[in-house]
C-alpha cells in the first residue's frame, strides 16, 4: 500500500509541475469593458427589441392569437364559397341583350 501512495504522490507532483510551464493567456482587446457592459445589462435588465420572444407567456399569447386568426380566416373563406356570386358572362349578357325582341324601344320612351 505504501508503494501505491508513493506512486500516486509522484503523479500528483508531475501534474502540478506541468502547470508551472503554462503561460498566461491574453484576453482580446476591450474584453474587460465588454464583460462589464454585459454584467451591467443583466443587472439592470435592459431589454432588446425582441424581448418578448424569450418570455414564455407572451410567446404563448402571440401563438394563440395567430391560431385564432387562422381559424377565423378558414371559416370566413368557407362562408364566402357558399354565397352565390353572379357569373361575369351572365351579367354581361343580361345587361346588353334583352330577353325579348323589342326593336321599337325608341318609340316606347315617348
Amino acid at each position: 500500500m505504501k508503494k501505491d501512495s508513493i506512486h500516486m504522490e509522484s503523479k500528483i507532483e508531475n501534474s502540478l509541475n506541468s502547470l508551472d510551464n503554462i503561460s498566461r493567456t491574453k484576453a482580446p482587446d476591450f474584453f474587460y469593458t465588454r464583460l462589464q457592459a454585459r454584467l451591467e445589462a443583466e443587472m439592470l435588465g435592459k431589454t432588446t427589441g425582441f424581448f418578448w420572444i424569450g418570455n414564455l407567456k407572451m410567446s404563448m399569447a402571440v401563438l394563440v392569437l395567430v391560431f385564432i386568426m387562422n381559424v377565423l380566416s378558414v371559416l370566413m373563406i368557407d362562408f364566402t364559397t357558399h354565397s352565390v356570386q353572379p357569373d361575369g358572362f351572365n351579367t354581361l349578357s343580361e345587361e346588353y341583350f334583352s330577353p325579348t325582341d323589342n326593336y321599337n324601344y325608341l318609340r316606347d320612351q315617348e
